[in-house]
């Protein structure tokens, strides 16, 4: 067991100084803002207060994110250094500020300073402390943050007293003081001894630890051994394991212990702390304190503050860490609520029950006991504690920038929530505290009593050697490893395992000659069969064996060969809405106005960092409206294709019947109608805009002929080639399958290619909708149509301003299937819009059953539709795009090793189900009315026909939404099973135990095994079948490449030939 002696002590209280440092700085601008003559001076207002806040804020974020390399790099003592001289010139900064520029460079640079010594002096603390009493250490730290505070709140009330600008300087001037201190004292501390140790100076290690823990009273004389000894050991591991940055991504345990981190900065936050603490002033005479009270209550929160801190710095090692946070949020939690409803209440009172007041300031400082009793020694001590050595700077970089940004957001934010909004404000805090609450009590685990090490099995690391049985250090190097543990697959980890516990199945598969992952090559025979039981694999080697950077062809190659390449073809795919949460607001401010400084170089400075931030916002939007394009392609696949085929055979009709001898006896504008219904016909149509006589009576209004002509070419010219859209495009797409059979062809067990050929057939199926929407005549621009009419005036809509045809429709089901929602915005800024692609047949017949050929002669009507032949057709041809691909996907992930239907090819074939019943609940959807246009009566009918006819109205009303609501979740589980099989693909969750078992036998698992050796004769046998599978799949993708070809050249000679010939 650890103590302390005087030096430990010593050092310690050096590093808790950082904390004064951070304190002091940070808690300044509470009572600075109680200066009239500092906001004169700078004449700052509501958004300029935030915005100061706010810039020391993004300074501290920049300087937490130096701890990424810094402290790791240099050291941690070096990195004090540069904290401390980066603040003193911060400080002299703001002390001599003479506009708010200088003021808000100033501020910038010592958050830069407060966010290094932030980050490395709690983790520089942890690592030095004994692990019994690491809570303290983490308690005093938090207790020196306060004392800096509460230095600040009363040293606030004291100068107020000076009526000049002397009172404002001295109290910026004084930042001087903490880091001229801790430079003084930095020299007389130690290195971090496992920053020694990852620098492989073992010996200097060894005589800091000694001076550290050695000679303790009441300590084991051999205490500081041991630990050196588990330290070295840890590391090690460590190294051999090759940890660092990019297993935080990879290994489970490192990922939870990141979620951790950035979870309890960021709730830690949510907890309403910043708003209370930053903005206490503000409140205090918000809620009817008069000012002079108001700088007194601020200097009495920061006492109060301290008190409950060393309280809970006592308490925090006895309690443990999870009943000290959970007591800690409860209390947060039931104060934030007493106050909303204190202060709501005096908000009804017309801000005039001044006793309401008080109670909210009351339960104010409840909340503050809460939070000081606990919140900030958690979160500097258990970061430090929980992450691994190698990474711990990492880690508590990513934890204070994750404080930091949540912090600019709220200090930004907070001044105009309060004056708006009030106290619903905090309600956002309130719900964010009951799931903190849930978070911790299921997730956080206890680490009192570790040393740092040992909590790494906590989270199902392995610990190179218990403290206790470290008196020796073990040799780490009699262990032989061929391959690092970053490179060991998931079935290499289960053969090692079975290999040393004796565990196969087979008797000849126990000879020690037997390569662990083998690799394909000619001149080398097949690796025999290695089998383990299912629950021997799953005991031991359970979780997924998840994609390694390393290894690359298990993850990046579905992505790069036909993944993105598939993605690039959703954009020539028509819709009629996009993603825009910014279209319809006007972010500039204007010069001049209360939204911005009034100095010139500020303007131009927020002006600048406005538009960058809109920028990457804007950036984010592009990118989440293509996933969620793509999503809506692959949920909605059928219904596009049967859509565009439907959409394709009306065309086909249209000029079939204008090149007969019927369509000779059409009149001019008839035959405008019908030709500009094939090239428009996928415009949508309301009450306000009617393209479809808008567009007629511009062509058939021309001046000559020559103009007609000229007018209906265009239009069909405007849709581009189906060469430079579609079919170019696919030719090098189809390059991506022929490497990866002839890949296959050379390597024929690499089960990585196979997959990914697999995934790669699947996401065919985009190239496909892409083929039938490129191949149709009718554009997917409308500009070309709206110049046309000459007409491009808005319509102004209920959600937006967009330019769109007719106002909102009534009830929010309409909404909703028509996308009128705020978040929304029309794809073109025409006056006409296109309907997306599951609607383009619908449309176009709407158009030609408007249409004078249709209306005028019943006999030509019934020539332009679609006779049982074709709609048999239409559905033949859907079916067989919607299921090739995913079934001939599936049959490649069946003939995978173990050979039989498995958590692959299941997702396939599970793909092309849900398609299917998408399809066809697609059709039978738009053959049923609305569930808005079902009325019941009033009152219950009293004849039995009136019962009756209720009766039926109800069956259909039920039945109604009874489709609706299967669509809906058909829909999501196509986009389930699309997206997820493939990220599951992706990241390796499919490489476990149990998708290693076919499905029969899922239900007898103890009777089940699992293959772990590779490149077997099975799998190099399997190859045929997927270079096979793959082959056909490539074939018929070029194959619906050149009759989609053939088709557009076909449509697109015989409109010109009927426009020529019909205006000549």
């Amino acid at each position: 067991m650890a103590h302390f002696n005087k030096f430990n002590i010593y050092s310690i209280c050096i590093l808790s100084f950082g904390a004064f440092f951070y304190g002091y700085d940070s808690g300044l601008t509470t009572s600075i803002l109680g200066y009239p003559q500092f906001i004169s001076y700078f004449n700052l207002n509501s958004n300029t207060i935030g915005a100061l806040g706010s810039c020391y804020y993004a300074g501290s974020f920049f300087g937490s994110g130096m701890n990424f390399w810094l402290p790791d790099r240099y050291g941690r003592k070096p990195t004090i250094y540069i904290a401390c001289v980066v603040a003193i010139v911060g400080a002299i900064l703001q002390t001599a500020a003479q506009n708010i520029e200088m003021l808000f460079i100033g501020r910038v640079i010592g958050g830069i300073a407060s966010g290094l010594v932030f980050g490395v002096c709690p983790m520089f603390m942890s690592e030095i402390s004994p692990p019994e009493f690491r809570g303290r250490v983490g308690g005093l730290y938090n207790l020196n943050i306060n004392l800096g505070y509460t230095l600040t709140e009363w040293m606030g009330l004291g100068l107020s007293y000076i009526p000049s600008d002397v009172a404002w300087r001295l109290f910026l001037g004084l930042q001087h003081l903490p880091p001229i201190l801790m430079a003084s004292c930095t020299p007389f501390l130690p290195e971090s001894p496992r920053f020694l140790i990852m620098r492989g100076r073992y010996d200097e290690a060894l005589d800091v630890i000694t001076k550290l823990h050695g000679g303790a009273p009441g300590q084991d004389d051999d205490f500081y051994i041991r630990e050196f000894n588990q330290i070295k050991a840890q590391h090690e591991l460590e190294v051999r394991e090759r940890v660092g940055l990019r297993t935080i991504l990879r290994r489970p345990s490192y990922r939870k212990r990141m979620f951790i981190v950035v979870f309890q900065f960021a709730f830690a936050m949510f907890t309403g702390i910043i708003p209370l603490q930053n903005y206490q002033f503000i409140l205090y005479t918000y809620l009817g304190v008069t000012n002079k009270t108001a700088l007194v209550m601020v200097g009495v929160w920061g006492t109060c503050g301290t008190i409950f801190c060393i309280i809970g710095a006592l308490l925090f090692d006895k309690l443990g860490r999870r009943k000290s946070l959970l007591l800690s949020l409860w209390v947060q939690f039931l104060a934030s609520i007493a106050m909303v409803i204190f202060w709501a209440r005096f908000q009804l009172s017309g801000n005039t029950n001044l006793l309401l007041g008080r109670f909210t300031v009351g339960f104010m400082f409840v909340y503050l006991i809460g939070y000081a009793f606990i919140m900030n020694a958690f979160g500097y001590t258990y970061p430090s504690e929980i992450m691994p050595t190698p990474i711990r700077a990492a880690g508590n970089a990513v934890a204070f920038c994750t404080f930091n940004a949540i912090t600019i957001m709220l200090v930004q934010v907070t001044p105009i929530a309060i004056e708006h909004i009030a106290w619903r404000f905090f309600l956002i805090f309130i719900i964010c505290d009951a799931i903190f609450i849930v978070v911790v009590f299921t997730v956080y685990p206890e680490t009192v009593g570790r040393t740092l090490e040992e909590i790494a099995a906590l989270f199902g690391d392995e610990v190179a050697v218990d403290i206790q049985h470290a008196h020796h250090f073990p040799d780490t190097d009699a262990v032989p490893r061929e391959k690092v543990a970053s490179e060991v697959t998931q079935a290499e980890r289960v053969e090692a395992v079975a290999r040393s516990s004796n565990s196969f199945l087979s008797k000849s598969s126990q000879s020690q000659a037997t390569i662990c992952g083998q690799e394909y090559n000619a001149s080398v025979p097949a690796a025999p069969d290695l089998y383990v039981p299912y629950s021997y694999c799953h005991e031991h080697c359970g979780g997924f064996g998840l994609s390694k950077g390393s290894k690359p062809s298990s993850w990046a190659a579905p992505i790069v060969q036909f993944i993105l390449p598939s993605v690039i073809f959703s954009t020539t795919i028509p819709r009629r809405k996009m993603l825009g949460l910014f279209a319809t607001r006007n972010l500039a401010a204007t010069a001049g106005s209360g939204s911005v400084t009034t100095s010139t170089m500020a303007r131009k400075c927020f002006r600048h960092i406005k538009s960058e931030l809109k920028r990457v916002v804007q950036l984010l939007v592009v990118m989440a409206d293509n996933f969620i394009w793509i999503a809506f392609i692959l949920a909605l696949a059928g219904p596009m294709m049967i859509s565009g085929l439907y959409e394709a055979v009306l065309d086909w009709k249209i000029l079939s019947l204008l090149r007969s001898e019927v369509g000779g006896r059409l009149g001019k504008e008839a035959v405008i109608e019908l030709l500009v219904t094939v090239v428009s016909g996928n415009l949508h149509q309301s009450d306000n805009v009617n393209p479809q006589t808008e567009i007629v009576a511009a062509v058939h209004h021309s001046v000559n002929t020559e103009t007609k002509r000229a007018r209906l070419l265009g239009l069909m010219d405007s849709q581009m080639g189906y060469g430079p859209i579609v079919g170019a495009p696919v030719v090098f797409y189809l390059g991506s399958f022929i490497y990866t059979i002839l890949d296959l062809s050379n390597n024929p067990s690499d089960q990585d290619a196979a997959i990914s050929l697999a995934f790669g057939v699947e996401w065919m199926i985009i190239v496909h909708v892409a083929i039938i929407g490129s191949c149709v005549l009718a554009t997917n621009n409308p500009s070309t149509a709206s110049v046309l009419a000459s007409n491009h005036a808005t319509i102004p809509r209920a959600s937006t301003m967009q330019v769109l045809g007719g106002p909102s429709p009534p009830g929010p089901w309409s909404r909703v299937q028509t996308g009128d929602l705020p978040i929304l915005v029309d794809i073109y800024t025409s006056r006409y819009q296109p309907v997306t692609m599951w609607n383009r047949g619908r449309n176009k017949k709407g158009w030609i059953t408007q249409s004078a050929a249709a209306t005028g002669q019943p006999s030509q009507g019934h020539r332009l539709t679609a006779g049982w032949r074709a709609k048999v057709l239409i559905a033949s041809m859907t079916a067989i795009l919607i299921n090739l691909p995913p079934v001939a996907g599936a049959v490649v992930a069946w003939r995978t090793p173990p050979v039989g239907w498995g958590c692959r090819s299941l997702s396939f074939v599970c793909y092309a189900g849900a398609q299917l019943l998408v399809t066809s609940l697609f059709v039978v959807r738009h053959n049923i009315p609305s569930p808005e246009i079902l009325t019941l009566p009033s009152k219950t009918p009293q004849t039995w026909r009136g019962r009756f006819t209720l009766l039926w109205d109800l069956t259909k009303l039920c039945s109604c939404f009874l489709v609706h609501g299967l669509y809906f979740l058909s829909i999501i589980g196509s986009i389930f099973v699309a997206l997820g099989g493939t990220l599951m693909q992706v990241i390796g969750v499919y490489r476990n135990c149990f998708c290693y078992v076919n499905a029969p036998e899922w239900y007898s698992l103890d009777n089940a095994s699992v293959q772990v050796a590779s490149d077997t004769q099975e799998q190099r046998a399997s190859s045929n079948n997927w270079i096979t599978f793959g082959g056909i799949a490539t074939v018929f993708m070029a194959v619906c490449c050149l009759v989609g070809w053939w088709y557009s050249t076909v449509v697109r000679g015989r409109y010109r030939e009927i426009v020529y010939r019909r205006f000549a």
